[in-house]
């Protein structure tokens, strides 16, 4: 079932929502952000006793309130709200939602703006939108959701912080270091001797390159091609590096410095598989048309 935790942040933060064709910048009260989420959990009993790991969290939805300061501001909130619904039906695709003093940067569908703060003799203008999270694009709350997440599997497994090491900062370190599994760093190409990373390990990279290229019209045969071209270059890895090139990433952005600097490898960056794919999609788009004609280049010559 999904879970609803209300952050403690101050009482007003500004953000903005929208893309180069449609936007609105608000103020609204964190304090009232209620996230819906999914805990994705696996429990295997082994001979030591019952083995529990949170494989991810999938944040749903946010719901947020605040109050415009005239019956103007609320006017004119409500029809960039609506110019952002009727973008989403043209094109199928979501709008950033970002709140840069929370370190928030989401992709989102605004799915609805209920009716308030309309009566005609009130003095203050509440207002409410609720929107759908595609994705978290930098990954901060996601990690708090995950670690909020942690805590109550602690507390639901009878850890006791008195017994067993003192504290659950403690204990979510223990289950990362014994139950996750990270990726190695591969190389790519054809011809290159490279293995991949096991079956299923860049699935996640998988999905979430469905979404993004779906959002750009690129499903059925043309998804085929955009999967297989980077099956071949890098097995959907977003930590793959080409030993000889340096080529980097899932699309093997060359040199990694044409990506966003959130997608080059740490330190400098964090290997956002979500920006590498944002930029490999537009690469293709703006070099070839479509998966097709990069997937046919690359068949042809070996590269993209």
């Amino acid at each position: 079932m999904p879970n609803n935790v209300v952050g403690p942040f101050p009482t007003q933060a500004m953000a903005f929502m929208g893309n180069d064709d449609v936007s609105h910048v608000f103020s609204f009260n964190p304090d009232q952000a209620q996230w819906s989420y999914k805990e994705n959990i696996i429990s295997q009993d082994t001979i030591g006793g019952r083995v529990v790991q949170i494989l991810s969290v999938q944040m749903g939805s946010l719901s947020l309130k605040g109050r415009a300061g005239s019956r103007a501001e609320l006017q004119r909130m409500a029809s960039n709200m609506k110019s952002i619904m009727e973008y989403h039906v043209r094109t199928s695709r979501p709008v950033t939602f970002r709140v840069p003093s929370r370190q928030w940067n989401f992709k989102v569908y605004l799915t609805a703006m209920p009716q308030m703060g309309w009566d005609v003799a009130a003095t203050s203008y509440p207002y409410q939108l609720e929107m759908a999270i595609e994705h978290d694009l930098n990954g901060v709350q996601s990690k708090k959701l995950e670690k909020e997440a942690l805590r109550r599997l602690a507390s639901g497994i009878g850890y006791d912080e008195r017994v067993h090491g003192g504290d659950p900062a403690g204990f979510a370190e223990l289950i990362q270091t014994l139950l996750s599994v990270s990726p190695p760093t591969i190389g790519i190409g054809p011809d290159d001797g490279s293995v991949p990373p096991p079956d299923g390990s860049n699935e996640s990279n998988v999905e979430m390159g469905e979404r993004m290229a779906a959002a750009m019209g690129w499903t059925g045969n043309l998804w085929n091609n955009l999967y297989s071209l980077w099956q071949r270059e890098s097995s959907w890895s977003n930590t793959a590096r080409n030993p000889s090139s340096g080529a980097y990433g899932i699309p093997q952005a060359l040199p990694y410095t044409k990506m966003p600097k959130l997608a080059w490898p740490p330190p400098e960056g964090q290997a956002d598989a979500a920006t590498q794919i944002q930029w490999g999609l537009n690469y293709i788009k703006d070099r070839y048309g479509d998966p097709s004609g990069a997937w046919a280049h690359s068949e042809q010559y070996g590269w993209y």
